[in-house]
């Protein structure tokens, strides 16, 4: 799914896809997560990294949710980059669920 993100910088955020499994709503018990935001596909730099691994991404229910506090964001030096989201089974089959360009909206309020 192309989903465009739009981040506030030095704000709290997040977002969630519902996950479904021929029109139901997926169990994703002991499924993990793992998303990045890099300036190109190509680039080997990543500006950011969500996981359930860091806490900052979880599977809960039907849903994938990524979560980003006001301090990580205002660090932030960039302003645009591209990101993809991969869901991994718990037999190791990862499906991508999301990607596409990430813009920030630069912090006014300090």
């Amino acid at each position: 799914m192309r989903t465009p993100l739009a981040i506030p910088q030095g704000a709290s955020w997040g977002i969630s896809w519902p996950i479904t499994e021929d029109g139901e709503a997926a169990a994703l018990d002991d499924w993990t997560v793992k998303a990045q935001i890099r300036s190109t596909a190509t680039n080997s730099i990543v500006l950011h990294e969500w996981s359930t691994e860091l806490g900052n991404a979880t599977t809960s229910g039907s849903a994938v949710t990524l979560l980003l506090n006001p301090a990580t964001s205002s660090a932030w030096t960039w302003e645009r980059g591209v990101y993809d989201v991969e869901l991994t089974s718990p037999d190791g089959t990862v499906y991508r669920i999301a990607e596409g360009p990430v813009y920030i909206s630069q912090e006014v309020t300090r």
